[in-house]
């Protein structure tokens, strides 16, 4: 992580662009995000960092989400175990610091993305 800091200042001031950007997290599938230079510019401020998490890692945490602490989560929601996981092995977070995840959406309004999650992860039957 403390390289992936290091290429993020050297980095343009502007985010790069994804043309076809596909995710089941439809609130991170961002082809060209509008706040690429303020999210940019307070990543570097607060000396933050970013990373990424894959639809897989997301719908897995996400059934651990659902089976462990009964919570629903959208996939973005997922995403910060898995990144707040990442950071931790890393170093980045330390065990004595104290992280708050935030999950804002409903694994509602992807019901047929968590079906075929759940499909996939039983071998077909539901």
């Amino acid at each position: 992580m403390r390289a992936h800091r290091s290429s993020l200042a050297r980095t343009s001031k502007f985010g790069s662009v994804f043309p076809n950007a596909a995710t089941v997290a439809s609130g991170l599938r961002v082809p060209g995000p509008l706040g690429d230079l303020m999210i940019l510019s307070m990543l570097r401020q607060t000396k933050g960092t970013a990373l990424t998490v894959t639809d897989e890692e997301m719908l897995q945490a996400g059934r651990e989400l659902a089976s462990l602490e009964g919570i629903f989560a959208a996939p973005e929601g997922a995403a910060t175990v898995i990144a707040t996981r990442k950071l931790a092995a890393s170093g980045w977070i330390k065990p004595e610091e104290t992280v708050v995840l935030f999950n804002t959406g409903t694994g509602y309004k992807y019901a047929e993305a968590w079906q075929r999650a759940l499909q996939s992860a039983d071998g077909g039957a539901l």
